[in-house]
């Protein structure tokens, strides 16, 4: 039995399509042939805090049809408390008030029920591109040529800046390194959390690293600053075409979207960096089936973070852990060969 496993992509060039879509429906705020930003809304929605259910036809007195008929206020409306709702005519006048501030949602079968406090939802581009098509009430999708650089993991937030490619980041040198405010910085590998301090103190726009220190990952996400580890975490090789599409694009500007990974959705944190090719690089979707000859990295295990080339596809073995899983032997970069579950890989697609 073969996987479907995810794709981790690079490339030098590509056109790349992403589709942004609200969890509810709401209100798209862009159209069709729209440039945007990465920082840019492109839909809202509103989500009630809380909401209160008013039995307004046995506040009224009648049924819930004449109730409906009473009604004075839409759904949509927004309601100051003692605002009246419904209000009834006849040898008395009867009627039923908001009890608070709130946005009516529905009034119907002799019920009001009204939202209390709001929250907005909203979606970013997350990358500089153009938006293609649009879903009513929910989403669109954007469009983009140019280079793109896949990760591993993402702490969340997003940048947009030029991008700088340092092949080391001595931090006790930090006085010769002329960093800019906004910029990207890309290094091989970040092991200290000094890098979050300078990165405040240069006002950096995101980071990109290889490599990163496991006990960093909660400093990181706690300290805002988006961030990108395109390899894993600990320690190992920087990879040579990821790094060659970083170091081609020195300078220009790109947008870092440091969402978390959403295994089989080709939902990964990335960075886009608009340009144009001469023919863009074939990819692979966000899932594929693993085959022979393919460029994987090991994502757990001792082996963790190397990279190599699928050799054989193997039948089910007892691991460990007690479980049997599909196997994959794997020719490593570094040399030697490795037997792992075919779950612990991920397919650079490139």
């Amino acid at each position: 039995m073969v996987k479907m496993v995810d794709v981790l992509q690079v490339s030098k060039f590509g056109t790349l399509q992403r589709t942004r879509r609200l969890p509810m429906a709401g209100r798209v705020l862009v159209a069709s042939g729209d440039a945007v930003r990465p920082a840019d809304i492109l839909a809202e929605a509103i989500l009630p805090a809380g909401v209160i259910t008013l039995e307004v036809d046995r506040g009224l007195g009648v049924s819930p049809q004449e109730a409906d008929a009473c009604a004075l206020r839409q759904p949509g409306d927004a309601l100051r408390e003692g605002d009246l709702l419904a209000q009834c005519e006849g040898a008395l006048t009867r009627a039923v008030r908001a009890p608070v501030d709130g946005r009516l949602i529905d009034f119907s079968r002799g019920k009001a029920i009204i939202a209390t406090g709001e929250s907005k939802i909203v979606l970013q581009a997350g990358m500089p591109g153009v938006v293609e098509d649009i879903f009513p009430e929910f989403g669109v999708t954007l469009r983009a040529e140019g280079s793109l650089v896949q990760a591993e993991w993402g702490s969340g937030g997003i940048a947009e800046g030029p991008l700088r490619v340092l092949e080391s980041l001595e931090i006790e040198d930090e006085g010769e390194l002329e960093l800019a405010a906004g910029e990207i910085l890309a290094v091989p590998t970040v092991d200290s959390p000094a890098v979050f301090d300078l990165a405040r103190k240069h006002e950096l726009a995101g980071f990109v690293t290889f490599w990163m220190a496991r006990d960093l990952m909660r400093l990181a996400e706690k300290d805002g600053l988006p961030l990108l580890v395109i390899s894993g975490m600990g320690t190992g090789e920087v990879d040579s075409k990821a790094w060659d599409v970083l170091l081609g694009n020195q300078g220009k500007v790109g947008g870092l979207n440091a969402v978390p990974a959403m295994d089989g959705s080709g939902q990964r944190p990335e960075l886009i960096i608009p340009g144009e090719g001469a023919k863009p690089e074939e990819a692979l979707g966000p899932q594929a089936l693993l085959a022979v000859g393919q460029r994987v990295r090991i994502l757990t295990g001792a082996a963790m973070g190397q990279v190599g080339e699928v050799s054989r596809l193997e039948a089910p073995l007892m691991f460990e852990s007690g479980f049997a899983f599909p196997t994959t032997t794997v020719d490593l970069a570094a040399g030697g060969q490795v037997q792992v579950p075919q779950q612990d890989l991920v397919i650079l697609g490139y």
